[in-house]
C-alpha cells in the first residue's frame, strides 16, 4: 500500500502540494512529524500506528499535528478496527478547526468510523459550545460489520466551501457523500488530530497504516523558487521576503475613524413593497482608496460577525444581510451575505459597530426605531427615515432628508392610518396562549417561548407583555411585546428569544418570520408561574405554570429538550397537555406546529400506517397518530423471507403524530430489492401501554 501510494504522489499534478506524508515507518512515532499527545499510549507495529492505552472503561487517546489550511485540500488515510465499530470503539480523524473567535465560532470537521449504533462512516461538524455534533455526511458500510476492518478514506474540501468523502473499493475511491459547509478565510493553521475512542475490551484494537494532507499549490509560494535563491543568495532572498512579509501587515492595520462607516440600516422591512422584505445594514468608504475588508468585523449589540473578503472601493458601498435571503442592491453596490449575520435586527432600535482588523472602532451608531419597510440612512447630522420611495437605497447613495415631507401633509396620506386599526384591535383572554417552552437550553443556547393564535381574528402582540407570577401572587416585571410590530394570523406562531441565533444554532427553523428577538423574563429550570397579559389594563390573556417534571418519562437529559402544549385547546394549567417535544423533531418545534399537537382520540382516529413510497425524496413515509404523547418506539424492516432488512428507528421519542422514514437501504448501504416487505414497529408508553404494528408492502 505505501509503495503504491509513493508511486502515486509522482503523479500528483504541479498545483497540488502535500504537506504531511506520514508513513509510520518507525522507529519513533516522532521520526518523520513532530507528533504532540499521548505519545506513549501509540507504538509502531510493522509500519502501523497501533493504540497501546491504558484499559479503562472507556477512554480516548489521540495524537496531533501543526497543519496550514488553504481554499482547497485533501486529506487521505487507512486505518484498521480489530472489530466491528461504534459508537464507543471508533476512529476520529479531526481535520480542520475553522476559528472565527471574533464571531464567537469554534468548529471542529472531522471523520468518524463507527457511529450512531450503525456500521457507518460520518463526517461531522461540532461547535464547541453544542451539545452534539452535526451530521454533515453519514453512510451506511458494509465492512464495517466486519470482525476485521480496513478502510482508506479520503476527504477534500474545495474552495473553502464543498466537502467530498470517498472510501477506496478494489482500487478506487469511490464518492459516497458531499455537503456544502462554509469555513473561513482567516483560518492559516489548525491541527490533524488522530483518535481512538474505545472501551475496556478492545482498547488495543486500533491502527493508522498512513495520513497524508495535501493542499492547492499557492501561486505566491512556488516550489521552483529554490533553485533561484541558490543562483543569487544575495538578492533573490530578500525581493520576494518583503511582499511576504507585507500581508502580515494588514493583519493589524489602524484605519482612521469615520473611513469605512455604518451608512443605512433597515432593521423593520415588514411590509416592503419595492425591495424583498430582509433586514440590512449598509456600508460605506468615505475615503479616497480602496479598503480590504478582510480581518474587519461588524458588532450588534455586543455579538461579532467576521465580514467576508472583500474590496471597497472609493466611495462604494456594501450591504450586509444574512446568507440564504433575497435581497436587492442598488449598483454600484456590492452584496456581501453572512452566515452569521444577526437574523433578527431589533426594530426598537441597536447599538452597531465596525472594528478594523486591529481591533479598533472605525464607527460606532445607535438607530432608532424604524417604520416598517423604511430603512434609517445617514447624513452629517445623524440618521433620518429615508425618502426614497422605497424604503430605501441599499448599495447606492442615501436619499435626501426631508425631500419628500410635503406629500405627506396632503389628505391622502392620511389614509393609511386606517391600516393601523388592527394595532388597537382588543386581545381577548384565551385568543393568544402559549404553545412551547423551552427553559432549560443546550448551553450556548437560548430560552425561547412560543405563542400561538387560537382565535379566528387578526390578532396584534405590540399591546401586550410577558410577566412572571410571584409566590404571592402579583407579577414581576412586565416584559412588553411593543417591539413585534406585525400582527398574528389565526392559526398562527410567534417565537420570543432573547437571543434568536441561540435558537436556530440548535432546532430547525420552518418560518423565519415567526421569530422575534427581544427582552424576556428569565425562566427557571424547574419550575415557574409565566402570564401573558394586556398591557394597558392587565388583563390576563393566558397563564401557565409549568413544571419539569412536566416532561415526558423517557426524557434523561432535560437541556435543550422543550416542552411542548398538546392540544391547543386544552387547559393551559393541565399538566397532562404538556409533554417533551419529539426527539424526532429535535426536541422542539419552534415556531411551527407542534410535535405533539394532539386532538382527543375520539376525534382523530389513531394508528400506523403502511409504508409509502414518496417519489420527490425516494423514501418510505409511515405515518402515524396517536392517542397521547410519549410513546417511545422501535421499528425494523424485514424481507418477505424474515431476515431482518434494517432497523429504521431505535428508541425514539414520538410525537402524537408524524412521520417514521426509511431510504430503501439495507443495512450495508445497498439498496433494497424490489419484492414484498415486511414493517414492523413496537411502541411503548411509560404508563405500560404496548402498542404493535405490521404491514406487507412493496418494494419498487
Amino acid at each position: 500500500m505505501k509503495q503504491l501510494l509513493l508511486i502515486l504522489l509522482l503523479f500528483v499534478p504541479v498545483c497540488v502540494c502535500a504537506q504531511v506524508r506520514e508513513s509510520f515507518d518507525g522507529p519513533e512515532i516522532t521520526s518523520n512529524y513532530s507528533w504532540q499527545g499521548d505519545l506513549d499510549q501509540f507504538a509502531i507495529v510493522d509500519g502501523w500506528l497501533v493504540s497501546r492505552a491504558e484499559p479503562v472503561d472507556y477512554g480516548t487517546v489521540s495524537i496531533k499535528l501543526p497543519i496550514d489550511y488553504a481554499p482547497s485540500m485533501t486529506w487521505e488515510f487507512e486505518v484498521r478496527i480489530n472489530h466491528s465499530p461504534s459508537d464507543r470503539n471508533n476512529i476520529r480523524v479531526y481535520v480542520y478547526t475553522d476559528d472565527m473567535s471574533a464571531a464567537g465560532v469554534i468548529a471542529d470537521y472531522y471523520v468518524q468510523i463507527g457511529c450512531n449504533g450503525e456500521s457507518s462512516i460520518m463526517f461531522r461538524r461540532h461547535v464547541e459550545t453544542e451539545k452534539s455534533a452535526k451530521k454533515l455526511i453519514g453512510v451506511p458500510l458494509a465492512v464495517l460489520e466486519e470482525d476485521v476492518v480496513t478502510l482508506c478514506v479520503k476527504l477534500t474540501l474545495e474552495n473553502r466551501k464543498e466537502w467530498k468523502l470517498y472510501v477506496k473499493e478494489a482500487e478506487a475511491y469511490r464518492l459516497i457523500g458531499t455537503c456544502e459547509s462554509g469555513v473561513s478565510a482567516f483560518n492559516k493553521r489548525g491541527n490533524l488530530c488522530y483518535e481512538c475512542n474505545y472501551s475496556k475490551t478492545h482498547v488495543n484494537d486500533f491502527a493508522c497504516n498512513f495520513i497524508e494532507v495535501s493542499m492547492e499549490q499557492s501561486a505566491e509560494e512556488p516550489d521552483e523558487g529554490p533553485e533561484e535563491e541558490e543562483e543569487e543568495e544575495e538578492e533573490e532572498p530578500d525581493v520576494p521576503e518583503e511582499p511576504e512579509e507585507e500581508p502580515d501587515v494588514p493583519d493589524t492595520p489602524s484605519f482612521a475613524s469615520g473611513s469605512v462607516r455604518i451608512n443605512e440600516v433597515m432593521a423593520n422591512p415588514k411590509g416592503s413593497v419595492a425591495f424583498p422584505e430582509t433586514e440590512y445594514v449598509e456600508l460605506y468608504n468615505t475615503t479616497s482608496e480602496s479598503v480590504d475588508l478582510t480581518g474587519w468585523s461588524f458588532v450588534y449589540g455586543d455579538k461579532e460577525t467576521a465580514l467576508a473578503a472583500l474590496r471597497l472601493e472609493a466611495g462604494g458601498y456594501a450591504v450586509l444581510y444574512r446568507s440564504g435571503r433575497e435581497i436587492h442592491v442598488d449598483s454600484p453596490g456590492q452584496a456581501m451575505p453572512l452566515e452569521r449575520f444577526p437574523s433578527a435586527l431589533a426594530n426598537t432600535g441597536k447599538e452597531l459597530a465596525l472594528l478594523d482588523p486591529s481591533r479598533q472602532t472605525v464607527d460606532r451608531v445607535a438607530y432608532d426605531e424604524a417604520e416598517a419597510g423604511v430603512s434609517w440612512e445617514r447624513s452629517g447630522d445623524g440618521f433620518y427615515l429615508s425618502t426614497d420611495p422605497r424604503g430605501g437605497t441599499p448599495g447606492s447613495v442615501n436619499s435626501s432628508p426631508g425631500a419628500y415631507e410635503e406629500p405627506e401633509e396632503e389628505p391622502e396620506p392620511s389614509e393609511p392610518d386606517e391600516p393601523e386599526e388592527p394595532v388597537r384591535t382588543i386581545v381577548l383572554p384565551g385568543e393568544i396562549i402559549f404553545n412551547e417552552l423551552l427553559p432549560n437550553p443546550y448551553p450556548d443556547g437560548s430560552e425561547y417561548i412560543e405563542l400561538y393564535n387560537r382565535s379566528d381574528r387578526v390578532l396584534p402582540l405590540s399591546g401586550l407583555s410577558i410577566a412572571l407570577r410571584k409566590s404571592d401572587g402579583s407579577l414581576r416585571t412586565r416584559y412588553p411585546l411593543s417591539s413585534i410590530s406585525g400582527t398574528l394570523e389565526p392559526g398562527g406562531f410567534a417565537l420570543l428569544s432573547k437571543d434568536i441565533e441561540g435558537v436556530e444554532r440548535f432546532y430547525m427553523i420552518v418560518n423565519p418570520s415567526a421569530l422575534h428577538e427581544l427582552k424576556l423574563p428569565v425562566l427557571a429550570n424547574t419550575s415557574s408561574t409565566l402570564v401573558l397579559l394586556r398591557s394597558e389594563d392587565e388583563v390576563v390573556i393566558d397563564e401557565v405554570c409549568y413544571s419539569a417534571e412536566w416532561h415526558a418519562a423517557f426524557v434523561k437529559e432535560e437541556k435543550g429538550v422543550a416542552l411542548e402544549r398538546i392540544d391547543p385547546d386544552g387547559a393551559s394549567r393541565e399538566a397532562s397537555n404538556w409533554t417533551s417535544a419529539s426527539s424526532l423533531e429535535g426536541y422542539g418545534t419552534p415556531g411551527y406546529r407542534n410535535s405533539q399537537f394532539g386532538k382527543p382520540a375520539e376525534e382523530n382516529p389513531t394508528g400506523i400506517e403502511s409504508p409509502v413510497y414518496e417519489e420527490a425524496t425516494g423514501d418510505y413515509a409511515i405515518s402515524y397518530r396517536l392517542e397521547q404523547a410519549g410513546y417511545v418506539c422501535r421499528a425494523w424492516i424485514y424481507d418477505a423471507s424474515g431476515r431482518l432488512v434494517r432497523e429504521v428507528v431505535n428508541h425514539e421519542s414520538l410525537g402524537t403524530n408524524g412521520v417514521i422514514r426509511w431510504n430503501g437501504l439495507s443495512g450495508d448501504g445497498s439498496k433494497a430489492r424490489t419484492g414484498v416487505y415486511i414493517f414492523y414497529a413496537e411502541l411503548i408508553h411509560p404508563n405500560g401501554t404496548v402498542k404493535r404494528r405490521k404491514e406487507v408492502f412493496l418494494v419498487k
